[in-house]
């Protein structure tokens, strides 16, 4: 019989922020392949393919190891996080629902139901983001701008910035290229836009809206005199910049 891996299992291996966007890679059906290299009651390897949100595909080799009552589940994969990061938590799910099809296959007749609507219950609270040809949130970061006694503000391409400062955040709405590669420029859009406009803003995953929400006391208004401007510095901003780098759309 297959290894029976839990979701804890596979949270606690990862974390709750790489667990999380691995739920969403699972339920778009990214995870290309999978291939058991070993399967035996005490230790199973195996070997997958996840295509990330820009579509480059990564490999994981994962193994899985039981010590009594005790499993212990470790990941590399060829993205920068390089261990246990989102497409291996992907790949554990995947490896988990493929483990239970069989242990289904293999239970008295009858049953079937009851194993689909488990399922159900798993699938259940995975996180709605937007497909590869959709609008998305980009977060685009640069020094901030320098500011100088009698000037609000300063937007020339060549005006000097400090990065000292900390780092100025600029929201944009764009959808990857036809070709596949990079993404539009898009459309540049306000915090308070996000939060209390009336436009259409079904492009916001989950983590968007707790980022959003999460950056209203990050608003600098001495730095240009404005409430748009977005500064990332101290513990909030690490803690905004962190959840950001989690999405994949942060760029500088």
């Amino acid at each position: 019989m297959p290894i029976r891996i839990t979701t804890a299992d596979i949270r606690a291996a990862v974390g709750n922020t790489y667990f999380a966007r691995g739920q969403v890679y699972f339920s778009q059906s990214k995870v290309e392949s999978l291939q058991i290299l070993e399967d035996s009651p005490r230790h199973v390897a195996f070997q997958s393919r996840v295509r990330g949100s820009l579509g480059r595909v990564y490999t994981q080799d994962v193994d899985i190891h039981v010590d009594g009552h005790y499993i212990t589940l470790g990941g590399d994969c060829t993205c920068s996080m390089d261990y246990n990061c989102k497409h291996v938590a992907a790949a554990c799910l995947s490896y988990q629902e493929g483990a239970e099809a069989r242990r289904a296959s293999a239970a008295p007749r009858g049953t079937a139901p009851i194993v689909a609507w488990l399922h159900e219950v798993l699938d259940l609270g995975m996180e709605n983001v937007p497909g590869d040809d959709e609008d998305r949130l980009i977060y685009l970061l640069s020094p901030p701008l320098v500011r100088f006694p009698g000037y609000r503000r300063d937007l020339r391409p060549d005006a000097p910035r400090d990065a000292s400062l900390g780092a100025q955040l600029e929201l944009r709405v764009c959808r990857p290229r036809k070709n596949g590669i990079g993404m539009t420029k898009g459309r540049l859009v306000s915090l308070e836009s996000l939060l209390f406009g009336s436009a259409n803003t079904a492009y916001l995953s989950d983590s968007d809206r707790e980022l959003t929400a999460l950056l209203v006391g990050l608003q600098d208004r001495s730095l240009y005199g404005y409430a748009s401007a977005l500064v990332l510095k101290g513990s909030a901003g690490y803690l905004a910049l962190a959840n950001m780098l989690a999405t994949e759309r942060c760029h500088w």
